[in-house]
């Protein structure tokens, strides 16, 4: 993004510039996509985990035993 506002700029002297900018949007845009998705895939993972301990105490206070790990 600080690219495109440094293209942006240069747009002002060279008027090529104004694509480029429009492309460095566009792929920060794309960029800032991608990685709400890789933190919501690690968020989905990271809960799992969170289930299973939940679980393991629950259990533990029933008098149940630990669940396995590849439960």
């Amino acid at each position: 993004m600080v690219l495109c506002s440094l293209a942006i700029g240069a747009s002002i002297v060279i008027v090529v510039f104004g694509a480029v900018a429009l492309a460095l949007f566009v792929l920060g845009l794309v960029s800032t996509l991608a990685g709400l998705f890789l933190v919501l895939a690690e968020l989905r993972v990271s809960l799992e985990a969170i289930e299973f301990e939940h679980e393991n105490v629950s259990r533990l206070r029933r008098g149940e035993g630990l669940l396995p790990p590849d439960h």
